[in-house]
């Protein structure tokens, strides 16, 4: 007995289930492959995630709740012991609260800061070694920010904090994929409204194995950046 053909709708609805589960499929390989979380898209994808747990942290925690976005330019610095002569870019989101406990000088309390960091850096002199040109770095740092000479409309500000980087390639001044993240900073925090500010500022991180693996150059990197905050 032959087969019967198809009718329009079958086939149309044929079409319609292998499109979408290509879809699907195209969208789980997008997240969950090896190494897409360091790509634009990946990224995305994790500053959602961001988004969506630090609201979820801020219903939790009893007081207002500071919340950062910041993007920025960055490159090594030689003088300081770095191996290579890397420039970049990169940007993070960062949640944080006044913690009245966290004092400097006994009296100028400290805002407590859990930042998660992405830089990506290029390099025009890879090694036989190590032959990656572009490198990508996910970090997590905690950091303590002090606020001075607050006047009307404009604040300044420093900060420290330590952290943990997971890096896509190895290089000469970070032979391991993760390492330990020092670093500090300063800038000026201009207010736009009682909810909202803007940041400008610069920092200094340094990374590196913490002696895990010689040579231990250690990355020092100094980053520019600019960044947006509201208050909930």
């Amino acid at each position: 007995m032959p087969a019967m053909e198809a009718g329009p709708i079958q086939i149309l609805a044929r079409i319609s289930f292998n499109g979408l589960w290509e879809y699907a499929t195209s969208i789980s390989q997008l997240f969950w492959a090896p190494g897409n979380l360091f790509n634009v898209r990946g990224l995305v994808f994790l500053g959602a995630v961001f988004s969506i747990s630090t609201s979820c942290f801020g219903q939790l925690v009893k007081g207002e709740i500071n919340y950062y976005t910041y993007a920025g330019l960055s490159h090594t610095a030689i003088f300081l012991g770095s191996a290579e002569n890397r420039t970049g870019s990169g940007f993070s989101f960062a949640a944080g609260k006044i913690e009245p406990k966290l004092l400097l000088f006994m009296r100028i309390p400290g805002e407590l800061i859990w930042e998660a960091f992405y830089n990506e850096s290029h390099t025009n002199k890879p090694s036989a070694r190590y032959p990656s040109r572009t490198n990508q770095t996910f970090a997590v740092n905690v950091t303590a920010r002090y606020r001075w000479l607050q006047k009307a409309g404009l604040n300044f500000y420093g900060d420290a904090g330590l952290g943990f980087a997971l890096l896509r390639h190895s290089s000469k001044d970070l032979p391991l994929a993760n390492d330990f993240m020092i670093g500090g900073g300063f800038g000026a925090e201009f207010l736009s409204s009682d909810k909202t500010s803007f940041l400008v500022g610069t920092r200094y991180i340094h990374t590196s194995n913490g002696g895990r693996k010689k040579p231990n150059y250690g990355e020092n990197l100094f980053q520019y950046y600019i960044g947006y905050c509201w208050k909930k």
